[in-house]
């Protein structure tokens, strides 16, 4: 996707600092920050958008505090 001018490849990462990212943006795609809790940061970080391959780490100490929540808000 990179080598087509016709998209712009975006990486939405909560660290645009992070080596991983700045490995991904010296291939050529737009680093955007945003944090996958907040959905007005992910709507923005979306916008426009043709498509989305998206990789969620469902280890997150974050994710998991969730799903914690809502069990015990079920009870």
């Amino acid at each position: 996707m990179l080598e087509n001018p016709s998209f712009e490849v975006r990486c939405v990462t909560r660290d645009i600092f992070s080596a991983k990212a700045q490995a991904l943006k010296q291939l050529g795609a737009v680093l955007v920050k945003a944090d996958g809790f907040d959905v007005t940061q992910m709507t923005q970080a979306f916008n426009g958008s043709w498509g989305a391959f998206i990789n969620t780490n469902s280890e997150d100490p974050v994710s998991e505090a969730i799903k914690e929540k809502k069990k015990r808000n079920k009870s």
